[in-house]
This record gives C-alpha cells, structure tokens and sequence, in this order.
C-alpha cells in the first residue's frame, strides 16, 4: 500500500495510521520511507503512541545508524523484523525493497 506523503502532523500520521488500520487484514509487512532520521523518529513515536500497537509488532526504524531502534544490533535487525508476523519498519536510506 503506497503512502506518497505521510506527515509528522497529527492529521496526517492519524490518516496514515488509520489506513494501515483498516487494511490490516491484508497488509502483514509495511515499509514506510522517512525523508530524514528526524522524520523517521517523530513517526515511531507517533505510531508507538497510535491503535497500530494493538494490530502490528512495535513499530521499528531503520537507517545508516550503527544500531536500530530497540538497541537491536545491526546484525540482526532484519532477521528480527523477518521472524515477525505483522511489522512496521520506518526506514531512512536502508532499504529499498521488501525485507
């Protein structure tokens, strides 16, 4: 599911978060691409804070940090995130395609 523009707004991450609510049922692995870290964070903030925690795994960031978020090492993110049945991950300039 393409979200062209997702704002760190409340408006938008709300109709963002809403979306992703509502498609649940056929949305399992959703990467959303962040503009920059800062973006990246006032999202997973935003999203830890929404109904997505009841529908999704935790909400994760990636980017050309060293370590992720949730102190997961580097190493392992993937294979963490991968093992999940339903996850976000908020990506900066990491990854591409689908993991």
């Amino acid at each position: 599911m393409p979200i062209s523009s997702v704002s760190t707004n409340r408006c938008g991450t709300n109709a963002s978060s809403q979306a992703l609510i509502a498609g649940r049922d056929r949305y399992t692995k959703i990467i959303v691409f962040a503009a920059t870290v800062q973006h990246a964070r006032d999202l997973h903030v935003a999203m830890k804070h929404s109904r997505l925690v009841d529908h999704y795994d935790s909400p994760s960031i990636t980017s050309r940090a060293p370590t992720t978020a949730g102190a997961v090492p580097r190493s392992n993110f993937f294979t963490v995130e991968r093992a999940t049945k339903r996850s976000i991950l908020i990506n900066v300039e990491v990854v591409i395609e689908g993991y």
